[in-house]
Order: structure tokens, then C-alpha cells, then sequence
């Protein structure tokens, strides 16, 4: 599963002299102080919940489980020829005022505008 991965690369980090902090959250969790929530595949039963919560702020919404866009995320990973890649909804992380870089968007597998 990704969110493994992600636990490992992002042990111990800083991103402007701030620590990066992950938190496991359970679906009734205020959202309060969450900059990125990535919603796993495990979690596909708070999934709907979480976004919920999470379209009301300025949250980046990352998720990897099919149909994710659709439902309100803004990233979602997919494995593609034995390869993760991501998709991106752009319009949802513009409603939410969130700008992706250009550079993030030219490698993305696809980028949506509009409903996916």
C-alpha cells in the first residue's frame, strides 16, 4: 500500500524547518491543523466522510482507490503497468484555492478539468 511508503520517505523530514507530521485519523476527527490528508485503501469505508470534511477547507485530498476523483479527491494514485502514477482533478483543488505546480501536472497519467 502506498500509505507505507509514504510513512518511510517522509520519516524524519522538515519542509521549512517545520516536521512533517503524520496522524492517523478516524472518520469523525476534526481536520483541524491538516495540510495534505491522503486517504488510503484501507479506508475506504471513511473515505466518503473524510472527504466531506476535508472539501470544506483548503486541504490537499490524495487518495488511491478507483473513482476517487470523482467522490472529491484532487490527487489519486493508481498502478498503471506495474508503475504507481497519479491522476488529478484540477478543478477540486482549485475550489479548495490549492495551485499544483506545472511541473507536478506534465508528469501526472492524467489531468482532469470538470467532473472526472
Amino acid at each position: 500500500m502506498i500509505e507505507d511508503d509514504l510513512l518511510k520517505i517522509i520519516a524524519n523530514r522538515n519542509l521549512n524547518n517545520r516536521s512533517l507530521i503524520i496522524k492517523k485519523l478516524n472518520a469523525n476527527d476534526p481536520l483541524t491543523g491538516i495540510h495534505v490528508l491522503f486517504i488510503g485503501q484501507g479506508e475506504k469505508a471513511a473515505q466518503a466522510q473524510l472527504l466531506k470534511q476535508a472539501q470544506q477547507q483548503s486541504i490537499l485530498i490524495v487518495t488511491e482507490t478507483r473513482d476517487a476523483l470523482a467522490q472529491g479527491s484532487m490527487i489519486n494514485f493508481v498502478t498503471t503497468d506495474n508503475r504507481v502514477r497519479f491522476e488529478v482533478a484540477l478543478d477540486t483543488a482549485e475550489k479548495a484555492a490549492l495551485k499544483l505546480s506545472s511541473r507536478m501536472l506534465s508528469v501526472a497519467l492524467s489531468v482532469t478539468r470538470g467532473a472526472p
